[in-house]
């Protein structure tokens, strides 16, 4: 019975001396990091010419041109020319208590004025929706608080017309009888369609202003104007705007006045910064 107990123990020990030798080689094996290795950076200096410009048709300009040196010039080009169309926006508004028959109102006030434009040739793809909208409309009172009137219904439209010599202020007029107190006229914008030419010609203009201003600021200072550095092409073009024209009163047939807008000039404009070497 003693030697069973003894071996017993025996083989017990073995197992924990097994069972720690075993543990010991997990942990030397799991704290073993292979070295990797090391990689030394490579550093690269690279010199390029890009053309900098807002829309691609800049003149030449250095990327690394060190811009606390040099003549720093911005030149400026002007070119005004007369407007050959003219976008109108109209908005078609109607109110009612019912939202159904007010978007039946401005479906029928919104009919007329497309019946005008067309009478007026304007083409259905020059007329186009900006904004098509229905609200509430709410009435706050002390004693009764915010209270339901109705539902407004909007309908934008922007119209664009490419005869403005003399039928502007008809078309306006014919609109307003049209529609009468369901139409707003918001805004005339007038633009030259085609303003690639006039822009090129600003541009040459800038061009020559910059160069006039380095050369006199060279001269003045006792140096000499070198090549150039750095140029960037930032044009722009203004378009004068007209205000809002007043609703015609209901009932409203006919005017003994006509409407009379008169489309004037307007600027193409180019601006471009540039860098002149100094010799």
């Amino acid at each position: 019975m003693g030697n069973i107990h003894n071996n017993i123990i025996y083989a017990v020990l073995v197992l924990l001396l097994v069972m720690i030798a075993t543990g010991c080689n997990d942990n030397g094996s799991s704290n073993s990091v292979p070295m990797e290795p090391s990689t030394s950076n490579i550093s690269e200096q690279i010199n390029s010419i890009s053309r900098t410009t807002t829309d691609g048709q800049g003149l030449i300009s250095s990327s690394n041109i060190n811009h606390d040196v040099g003549i720093h010039v911005t030149g400026a080009g002007v070119i005004t020319v007369e407007p050959d169309i003219a976008v109108l926006s109209v908005s078609i508004e109607t109110t009612n208590k019912s939202l159904s028959i007010s978007s039946i109102k401005n479906a029928k006030s919104t009919e007329l004025v497309l019946k005008v434009l067309k009478a007026n040739d304007v083409n259905e793809e020059d007329i186009k929706t900006q904004r098509y909208s229905t609200q509430p409309v709410y009435k706050y009172t002390q004693e009764e608080g915010q209270k339901l009137q109705g539902y407004k219904v909007t309908n934008s439209l922007q119209i664009t017309l490419r005869t403005i010599s003399n039928n502007i202020g008809p078309i306006i007029d014919e609109l307003v009888s049209s529609a009468g107190n369901d139409i707003r006229i918001n805004q005339i914008n007038f633009r030259k369609e085609d303003t690639s030419s006039a822009l090129r010609q600003a541009r040459i203009l800038a061009a020559q202003n910059a160069i006039e201003i380095a050369e006199l600021y060279a001269l003045e200072m006792g140096v000499t104007r070198g090549k150039l550095l750095y140029v960037v092409d930032q044009n722009s073009s203004r378009y004068p705007e007209k205000d809002s024209f007043a609703m015609a009163e209901a009932g409203l047939t006919a005017r003994s006045t006509p409407t009379t807008i008169i489309p004037g000039g307007y600027d193409i404009t180019a601006t471009i910064r540039v860098v002149f070497a100094i010799n």
